[in-house]
Parts: C-alpha cells; sequence; structure tokens
C-alpha cells in the first residue's frame, strides 16, 4: 500500500473527499495497485490526481463533463502557475501521465465517455492545404 504521508500531504484526502471523485477513490486507488508502476510513481500519481480533482471541485468542472480539453486546460492554465500549496508533484510529464491513468479508469468504469479526439476536423486540414496552395501559387516570386 501507500507508504505514510508527510505533513505537507495531509490535504490529500481532504482533496479527494470534496470532490466528484470521491465515491470511486477507493476503486481508483486499487485500479493504480493493480498496475505494474513502482510504489513511488504510484505516490505521484496520487497527489497529482488528488491535485486535479482539487482543481475540479474548485473550478466546478463536473465529472460526467470531464475530458482530454479540461485535463489541457489543467496542464496549461493551471499547473504552470499552481498556487495550491506545499505540492511535490508539479511535473507535467507525471501529472498527464495520472491524468491519462485516471481517465483510462473513469472509462473504464463507464463515468465518462470516449474520448474525443483533439485533432482539427479533416475538412479543416483539407480547407488549410487547399489554402496554403492557392496561397503559394499566388505569391509573387521573389
Amino acid at each position: 500500500m501507500f507508504r505514510t504521508m508527510r505533513s505537507h500531504e495531509l490535504h490529500i484526502p481532504a482533496w479527494f473527499s470534496a470532490s466528484e471523485l470521491q465515491p470511486h477513490a477507493d476503486r481508483l486507488i486499487r485500479y493504480m495497485l493493480q498496475s505494474e508502476y513502482s510504489k513511488g510513481t504510484l505516490h505521484a500519481y496520487r497527489n497529482a490526481i488528488a491535485h486535479f480533482a482539487h482543481w475540479m471541485t474548485k473550478h466546478e468542472v463536473a465529472l460526467s463533463k470531464l475530458d482530454e480539453v479540461s485535463i489541457g486546460r489543467f496542464l496549461s492554465q493551471h499547473l504552470p502557475e499552481c498556487h495550491c500549496g506545499a505540492l511535490r508533484q508539479r511535473s507535467l510529464y507525471t501529472v498527464r501521465a495520472a491524468l491519462k491513468l485516471l481517465m483510462r479508469f473513469l472509462r473504464s468504469e463507464g463515468v465518462v465517455g470516449p474520448a474525443q479526439s483533439t485533432d482539427p476536423p479533416k475538412w479543416l486540414a483539407t480547407a488549410c492545404e487547399h489554402f496554403c496552395l492557392a496561397a503559394s501559387v499566388a505569391a509573387p516570386s521573389v
């Protein structure tokens, strides 16, 4: 299981219990323990997910509406400017991996829907390609 929490980590259970993730927390921890990650990685992931749960609660992100766009907003807007407390885990790489694990778990439980593509629609890519081609043909040579 996880090691005893240090004093700067005592907010972790409170962050989980105040969030919509609370009813899923025990199964999430079991899901994480069944994986083949090291204890250090699991500890970092737990802290990262608790931090995200806190952010979800603070920004009123409903669990049913959780998706990759919300996670992207957390990673790109919140994490670089975070003032949530003495968190040890602020590594973008680790937090992103932890949230991918969270989404995999929530999808396996049927809590959130399937992943939505964040790629631009094919028609937009085709239109941009045509525009760029037309612009290069119309551009005067230098």
